[in-house]
């Protein structure tokens, strides 16, 4: 009967014979299945591939929450969730090749799990990944070409244990002198560090060349970190020397004459080549420092003002989307808080709110905490300033609105002046707006021009058919002095800024502007309180009928909440100055409080959908809720 010769233990038992075996090839066959039916090895084994599925059902897991996390993210991500998913496919390629193979060889096991823990790590960074697109669209790029690589050398990891070889590497004239450093010698090599296995098991090196060798045990990748040497010297008769790993070290260095090109292997489990193991713990490595760097905005940002002003009996919101710069509100838990508890409040899944009641005048913190949905870990959290107020008659007082088309609508002046301070407040204005108010249509003073900006205010004489009436024509810029010569006020008590939307292609220009505007009106009475609101955001453009600044409704909103982080920056703590903000983002529904029509789904179909038809104004309910905020401000600076 012919013999059959595997080429795996062909090699083995060549190396054999050059290390000084006497048997026969049977004899050693016969030993080698010994070894594969040794109880204890093959109980390792198995117990090896239930560790590597259940790493790649985890890897799975993490994978799939990668992929429903990269949904609505960019290329980039999609790509990067992909790549980790063809990792975790590989991982279980790797571990059905591991049980296949457990009982023929204990080594491609232990390293198929190795390999599934590697493909685990790939996939949890991916998500990491994915989660930052919104922030940084360049790391993510560098994170994608990391896991391609990582793939690759996963690849080649799979072809290790499906018996390719990995030859040792060398440094050349140096070797391992006592104490373990590295000592320049000619006609010598030493390997790098080479990991080791820490699991009450050993190591065996063979010497296949002349004389002798010296290798040393490390607990780091360092000389400094030197444990133990032992060295192998031919002359005495030993082939090889079989060393148990000492508990603390984590790494082993050969030193040899350099013609000598020796086998090293560890022992429990048998014949698994270093070079597999070594780069195993290479991949761990890089997927470590992947996981540990940064990936952009994996974190959300919260935007919260120092201070908001709610007044009793009146509802006070916070919707968590006008507040956060995020990619997706639903990746995350969204925790708003009231302190202490002294007045009821309601966290709804989209806002915070709360109506005061009498007695519960006074300062809060309120606070809004982003969680982690997996792990429930805490990422971010921001707090502010909650005053809350009496519902006071206010009378004898002026008011003057300046502002955009929000003001022009006329809504929110209509409703302080004649509702919420029924006519206790008159509202200035050259300007005359005119609200309908159910069915009737009403009047109003106000200083709201369509389309305008602060720069505007401070430099354009007239625009969309509206002239300035702040422009002092022997300047050419807003005077507020001039104004109020002008039209004969001889004084007001509180001056309201309703600008940013029109501003916020050139944000920082625009919020430069504010700041002088205010520097005008104070240089006609520094006691004048001046009150900035800031910038409410758009609709959530679900078919409104053109793009407001070249932007779609997303980016809008960003754009908006930019401004707000910049009119926060430039005015949310100089209430010593009469300067002060008032929390008008955060109080409109995006969603809900905007104007709606039913319309056909489109021209060829007739059946019908309803849709928002504007982009940046509410409808009159989401006015009244900016009045609201306003009067909180009235209440709190002028009661």
């Amino acid at each position: 009967m012919s013999k059959t010769y595997s080429a795996g233990i062909v090699t083995a038992y060549g190396a054999a014979k050059r290390a000084g075996y006497t048997g026969t090839y049977e004899d050693f066959c016969r030993q080698q299945a010994e070894y594969a039916e040794n109880a204890q090895a093959v109980e390792q084994a198995k117990q090896d591939a239930q560790t590597a599925k259940d790493q790649a059902q985890t890897a799975k897991d993490d994978a799939v929450s990668a992929k429903n996390t990269a949904v609505a993210a960019k290329d980039d991500a999609v790509s990067a969730k992909n790549t980790a998913v063809s990792a975790k496919d590989d991982a279980v390629s790797a571990k059905d090749t591991a049980v296949t193979k457990a009982q023929e060889a204990d080594a491609s096991a232990t390293s198929a799990g190795l390999s599934a823990t590697s493909a685990d790590q790939s996939a949890r960074s991916a998500e990491q990944s994915a989660q930052g697109v919104s922030g940084s669209l360049a790391q993510i790029q560098t994170n994608k070409e990391d896991i391609s690589e990582l793939k690759a050398d996963f690849n080649e990891l799979d072809d290790t244990v499906n018996g390719s070889t990995v030859d040792i590497e060398y440094v050349k004239n140096q070797y391992v002198a006592t104490g373990g450093a590295f000592t320049p010698y000619n006609n010598w090599s030493r390997t790098n560090f080479i990991p080791v296995p820490n699991d009450g098991g050993g190591v065996r090196y063979t010497l296949t060349g002349r004389a002798s060798s010296y290798c040393a045990f490390y607990s780091d990748a360092s000389e400094s970190s030197y444990l133990r040497m032992f060295s192998i010297n031919k002359t005495d008769g030993i082939p090889y020397r079989e060393q148990t790993v000492p508990d603390n070290a984590r790494y082993f260095v050969i030193s040899n004459y350099t013609a000598d090109i020796a086998t090293f292997t560890y022992l429990n489990p048998p014949q698994l080549e270093v070079g597999l193991v070594g780069k195993v713990a290479e991949l761990d490595e890089r997927v470590t420092v992947l996981e540990e760097s940064p990936s952009g905005d994996t974190v959300p940002e919260i935007i919260l003002p120092p201070y908001a002003v709610a007044v009793v009996g009146h509802e006070f919101n916070m919707y968590t989307e006008n507040v956060v710069i995020c990619k997706n509100l639903n990746d995350y838990i969204w925790a708003w808080k009231m302190l202490p508890y002294a007045t009821q409040y309601n966290q709804y899944d989209d806002r915070f709110s709360v109506i005061p009641a009498t007695g519960s005048e006074r300062t809060y913190t309120l606070s809004l905490t982003c969680v982690d949905k997996i792990n429930g870990a805490t990422l971010t959290s921001a707090s502010m300033s909650l005053i809350v107020v009496s519902d006071s008659a206010i009378t004898g007082k002026k008011m003057l609105m300046i502002g955009d088309s929000l003001t022009a609508a006329g809504y929110s002046a209509y409703e302080i002046q004649s509702v919420l301070s029924e006519n206790g407040v008159e509202s200035l204005g050259t300007l005359t707006a005119t609200p309908w108010i159910g069915n009737v249509q009403k009047s109003v003073n106000i200083e709201g021009r369509g389309g305008w900006g602060a720069y505007d205010y401070m430099h354009t004489a007239s625009k969309n058919g509206n002239t300035n009436a702040f422009l002092n024509p022997s300047t050419n810029l807003f005077d507020f002095s001039y104004y109020m010569t002008q039209q004969g006020y001889s004084d007001v008590d509180i001056v309201m800024l309703n600008l940013g939307t029109n501003g916020t292609e050139d944000i920082q220009r625009d919020v430069e502007a504010m700041g002088q505007i205010i520097s005008s009106i104070h240089s006609y009475n520094a006691n004048i309180p001046v009150v900035v609101h800031l910038t409410p955001p758009p609709a959530t453009q679900n078919g409104w009928t053109y793009i407001n600044h070249g932007a779609g409704a997303e980016e809008f909103r960003l754009k908006t909440l930019a401004m707000v982080k910049a009119q926060i920056e430039a005015f949310g703590n100089k209430q010593s100055e009469k300067t002060y903000i008032s929390c008008v983002y955060g109080c409109l529904d995006r969603y809900h409080d905007f104007a709606y029509k039913e319309v056909a789904i489109s021209q060829r179909n007739p059946f019908t959908v309803t849709r928002q038809i504007q982009n940046v104004h509410p409808a009159s309910y989401g006015y009244y809720k900016f009045a609201d905020v306003y009067w909180g401000m009235i209440e709190h600076l002028l009661s």
